[in-house]
């Protein structure tokens, strides 16, 4: 099958961020054999409510691509104003080409062909640390942020330590390894993130150790697997002494 505009574009884009990464997120393909589908994982941005969680999403590509947008969905749980309940991203640079016919926004502020995949996720990380309210995604998100901040703090701070746990148990055998194709996660700080700095620190340790050792990448992905459930404990201490609870 000969490539196409979209297919030599999604290439170059993601040799480019595997050669060139950015800090903040990390994105690759989901399936080797589909470029029109991504996987990503998005740091949430320092000092925001979303600090120290770890977030993942799925980029789906229409065959059109870039004359038409991506979709962004989140798989994680999220709880923002600009994303629908169903996890899908709300912003206006994925919204079709041309006037907006609500009239909310400028053809300008929407898709262009000039936007990448690192543009795109810069411009949700923004969107994470600046929630825009005036035309939400999910109401009752920004009803929340807008009437009562420090219920929509709380839920937003439970949520990312719920990703800190589901990154322990399940990102050994999946993200995990996409991490190591590219740079590791860079430490986390703030002090709601004690969960996710342990967790970073073990995964940093051991992927030192096995550079050192110079053993496979599968004992290294094994060593995480079995030595999450140490992370999991101290996580577990940690919340407990701050009395702080974990899920909704």
């Amino acid at each position: 099958m000969a490539d196409t505009q979209a297919t030599l574009l999604l290439r170059k884009q993601l040799r480019d961020l595997t050669r060139h990464p950015v800090e903040g997120f990390s994105a690759g393909l989901a399936d080797d054999a589909n470029l029109f589908e991504w996987n990503v994982a998005i740091i949430g941005p320092p000092d925001t409510l979303y600090e120290g969680g770890f977030f993942n999403a799925i980029m789906s590509f229409p065959e059109d691509y870039p004359n038409s947008p991506p979709t962004v969905k989140f798989t994680s749980k999220m709880w923002h104003p600009n994303v629908y309940p169903d996890g899908t991203v709300c912003i206006s640079i994925l919204h079709p080409p041309g006037d907006d016919p609500n009239g909310y926004e400028l053809a300008s502020e929407r898709w262009s062909p000039v936007h990448t995949v690192e543009t795109i996720l810069i411009s949700i990380i923004s969107m994470l640390s600046s929630p825009n309210d005036e035309s939400p995604a999910n109401v009752d998100a920004a009803k929340e942020w807008r009437e009562n901040r420090d219920d929509f703090n709380r839920k937003v701070g439970n949520i990312v330590r719920s990703t800190c746990f589901e990154h322990s148990k399940n990102g050994s055998k999946g993200t995990l390894e996409k991490w190591f194709k590219g740079p590791l996660p860079q430490k986390v700080k703030g002090k709601n993130q004690v969960v996710c700095g342990a967790q970073v620190a073990l995964y940093s340790t051991v992927f030192v150790s096995h550079k050192k050792k110079k053993v496979s990448h599968v004992d290294l992905l094994e060593d995480l697997h079995m030595n999450w459930k140490i992370v999991f404990f101290f996580s577990y201490v940690v919340l407990r002494w701050h009395s702080t609870p974990l899920y909704l």
